[in-house]
C-alpha cells in the first residue's frame, strides 16, 4: 500500500499541475500593481535554472513528476530484499529522494525568496506558481511514502516516523501557505483600447517607469503575434512570469540552434517579442555589457584612424598650434564659431559658409567621422596644393578671438580652439579637401573617408579664392 501510494501521488502531481496552469483568470482590467525592478530568485532562475528544467524535460526518470524514478527505487528495493540486502532499497530511496527533490522542487525557495523580497515579485512567476506548489506538495507526499515504504521490510517492523521531526516541516508549509495566498493580489490584463498600446508608445522615449515599460512589452507581443494565441490569452503577470522564467534565458545565450528547437517546441518566436530588456534583467545586462564593448571598440577604431590622420593632413610646415582629430560631422557639417557674431553669412563654391563670429564647412556625408587636421600660423603659411582635391582661402572675421570648432559626436560639448592667435580681428583661412566627392557618391562612406586641412593665420580681406578644384 506504501509503494502504491508512492507512485500515486506522484501521478496525481503532474495532474494537480496541469489543472493549476488551467485556472487563468478572465480578460479585465485593474490597475497594474508596481512592477519591482529586481526580483532575486526569478533572475536566479532565469540565469541558472535551464540545467534544472532540461533533466526535467530529457530524462524519462524525471518524467511524469519522477513516478519512473520511484518505481526504479521499487525495483530496487525488491532486488534487495531477495538478495538479503534489504539496504540496498533503503540507500536508492533516499538518494532518489535528493535527486528527486533537486530536479523538480528547486524553483519552491525561489518563490519563496522572491515572496520575502517584495510580494510583487511573486507575480512574475505566474501560473508557474501555482503549478510549481501544487507539484510540490504531491512530490512531498510521494517521497514520504516512498521512505518509508522503502524501510519496511517484511517480517521487521517499518521504522516509524519520530514525532519530534514533523515540526521541522511547519515553516515550510507556512511559506507555501503565504505564497498560495499572494494569489488573492488581483491580476490585471492590458486591453487592446488601452492608452499605453497605442501605436507608437512602445518606442516612446517618456517610458520610463517600470510598468510602463512591462506594458509596452505587453503590447507589443500581442501586436506582433510572435506567441501563440494561448500565451498570449493570460492575464499580464502570467505572461510575464512566462516570459522572464522560459523566453529571457533563450534571448540571452543567443544561440540560433537553440532559438530553433525553442520555437520548434513552443511555437513562439524570440526574434519578434519587441524588446525582451523591459523585463528580462539578465537582457537589460547582456545590452549593457554589449554596449560598452561596442563602445570600447568603436574608441579603439577612431583611435587608429586619429594616428593616420595626422600622418595624412599634416601639412608639413610648422604652424604654432596643430590639432588633429576624427570630427563626426553630424547634419553634414563642420561647425566652427564664437560669440559676438552678427552679419549676413557668405557661401563659398558649396564648400564654406562664413559670416562674422562663423565658419561652417560642409562635408559630403551627411554624418560619419572625417579626418580634420587644424593648423594655426601667426604669418602666412607656404602655400600647397598637391594631393588634394579642393583648396579654397576665405576671409573671416573673429568677434572675440575665440575661434573653436565643436566635434557633433561629444555629448559633453568637446570643442578644438586656439586658432585665433592675434585675438580678435580679421582672419584668412585655408581649406584642403580630399575625399569629399566619394563621400557624396556613396551613401554610407566608411569613417575616415574626408580629409581636411585647416589653416587659420592673420591677413585682411574678406575675399575667397580657390586655388585648387
Amino acid at each position: 500500500m506504501l509503494w502504491a501510494g508512492a507512485v500515486l501521488t506522484a501521478l496525481l502531481g503532474t495532474i494537480a499541475s496541469d489543472l493549476a496552469e488551467m485556472a487563468m483568470d478572465r480578460w479585465g482590467f485593474t490597475p497594474p500593481p508596481t512592477i519591482p525592478e529586481s526580483c532575486p530568485g526569478a533572475e536566479f532562475d532565469d540565469a541558472y535554472g535551464d540545467p534544472f528544467r532540461r533533466v526535467i524535460e530529457e530524462v524519462p526518470l524525471f518524467w511524469a513528476r519522477s513516478t519512473p524514478s520511484v518505481l526504479l527505487v521499487l525495483v530496487l528495493w525488491w532486488i534487495g530484499l531477495h538478495r538479503g540486502r534489504p539496504g540496498l532499497g533503503q540507500a536508492a530511496a533516499r538518494a532518489a529522494a535528493v535527486l528527486i527533490l533537486l530536479a523538480t522542487c528547486f524553483r519552491l525557495p525561489l518563490i519563496a525568496l522572491d515572496w520575502w523580497v517584495d510580494p510583487g515579485c511573486v507575480e512574475f512567476w505566474g501560473t508557474v506558481r501555482r503549478s510549481e506548489i501544487a507539484r510540490g506538495l504531491c512530490t512531498a507526499v510521494s517521497l514520504a511514502f516512498m521512505l518509508r515504504a522503502a524501510s519496511a521490510v517484511p517480517g521487521i517492523p517499518a521504522v516509524p516516523f519520530r514525532r519530534g521531526r514533523g515540526w521541522r516541516t511547519l515553516p515550510a508549509v507556512l511559506a507555501m501557505g503565504l505564497i498560495l495566498s499572494a494569489d488573492t493580489v488581483p491580476q490585471w490584463t492590458t486591453p487592446p483600447g488601452h492608452e499605453i498600446c497605442r501605436d507608437g508608445y512602445v518606442l516612446n522615449a517618456s517610458v520610463s517607469a517600470s510598468g510602463d515599460r512591462a506594458l509596452s512589452f505587453l503590447c507589443a507581443i500581442r501586436e506582433n503575434r510572435a506567441m501563440p494565441v494561448g500565451l498570449t490569452a493570460m492575464s499580464d503577470q502570467e505572461l510575464l512570469g512566462y516570459v522572464r522564467r522560459e523566453v529571457c534565458g533563450v534571448i540571452v545565450r543567443d544561440d540560433r540552434e537553440e532559438t530553433r528547437r525553442f520555437l520548434d517546441r513552443t511555437g513562439i518566436d524570440v526574434t519578434a517579442i519587441g524588446d525582451p530588456a523591459y523585463v528580462c534583467p539578465d537582457v537589460r545586462r547582456k545590452e549593457k555589457a554589449d554596449g560598452k564593448r561596442a563602445q570600447a571598440e568603436y574608441r579603439r577604431e577612431i583611435a587608429v584612424l586619429k594616428e593616420r590622420c595626422a600622418r595624412r593632413t599634416a601639412s608639413g610646415g610648422r604652424p604654432v598650434r596643430r590639432v588633429s582629430e576624427m570630427v563626426y560631422t553630424q547634419y553634414g557639417v563642420i561647425e566652427g564659431g564664437e560669440e559676438g557674431g552678427r552679419g549676413p553669412a557668405k557661401t563659398v563654391v558649396d564648400l564654406v559658409e562664413v559670416a562674422p563670429g562663423s565658419l561652417v564647412i560642409m562635408t559630403g556625408a551627411e554624418e560619419g567621422h572625417a579626418c580634420v587636421t587644424f593648423e594655426a600660423y601667426r604669418k602666412v603659411p607656404p602655400l600647397r596644393t598637391r594631393g588634394w582635391e579642393q583648396v579654397v582661402e576665405v576671409g573671416y572675421r573673429s568677434p572675440a578671438g575665440s575661434l573653436a570648432f565643436s566635434d557633433g559626436d561629444d555629448i559633453d560639448g568637446r570643442a578644438f580652439g586656439g586658432f585665433t592667435l592675434a585675438g580678435k580681428g580679421s582672419y584668412r583661412v585655408r581649406i584642403h579637401v580630399r575625399g569629399r566627392d566619394r563621400a557624396i557618391a556613396e551613401i554610407a562612406p566608411p569613417d575616415g573617408t574626408e580629409e581636411y586641412l585647416i589653416m587659420i593665420y592673420p591677413g585682411t580681406g574678406g575675399k575667397a579664392v580657390v586655388r585648387r578644384g
